[in-house]
């Protein structure tokens, strides 16, 4: 207004001027605006804090750090992964801290070993490993060349590949000193 009526100078190539520079202003801080109203958002509702195991646009990992603009997980093989708040928040988010998930496999043993002594030894191995409640063994029948046990267990998800490494041991200590042999394929994993 001063510019116009004190000096009398026409103001439309100001006006132009100044709205094409706000509008590039704007258009280059809008990923930054989306950002801190994402971390906002992710701060308010808590889907996971420091420390917990989550999923968050396909990357699995630990949860290390948020700020302002980015959320960084630690991926199972100890890579940084940073992912835009806006991302993070426009993605399904899987937070598995807490959460059991059900493991386990089959195993192929010779066709004259006993079932219910099988099972039982199955069950007993798997309830010696502390983090182990209620496992599931089941004998699923035998063709020609061997029997087929299947065993699965909830565990913790942030504990599964230790938990599936101590069982594969157990068990397969526990045979060997039995004399007992698996058959063609030692364990076929499922989780």
């Amino acid at each position: 207004m001063i510019v116009a009526v004190v000096f009398g100078k026409t103001i439309t190539g100001l006006l132009v001027t100044s709205g094409v520079l706000a509008m590039f202003i704007g258009l280059a801080i809008q990923m930054n605006i989306s950002n801190i109203f994402s971390g906002l958002v992710i701060n308010l509702e808590r889907p996971f804090k420091i420390g917990d195991m989550v999923k968050i646009d396909g990357h699995l990992g630990k949860m290390e750090n948020m700020n302002w603009r980015t959320t960084r997980i630690c991926s199972v093989w100890n890579w940084s992964v940073t992912i835009p708040n806006h991302q993070a928040a426009e993605t399904i988010i899987m937070n598995y801290s807490g959460q059991h998930v059900w493991q386990g496999g089959s195993i192929y043993l010779p066709p004259e070993q006993n079932p219910e002594e099988i099972e039982k030894l199955l069950t007993e191995i798997l309830e010696r490993i502390d983090i182990i409640e209620e496992p599931w063994i089941m004998y699923t029948g035998f063709n020609d060349w061997a029997a087929d046990y299947w065993f699965y267990y909830p565990v913790p998800f942030s504990e599964r590949n230790s938990v599936r490494n101590k069982v594969h041991n157990a068990i397969w200590q526990e045979f060997d000193q039995r004399g007992i042999k698996p058959m063609l394929k030692k364990f076929h994993n499922v989780s």
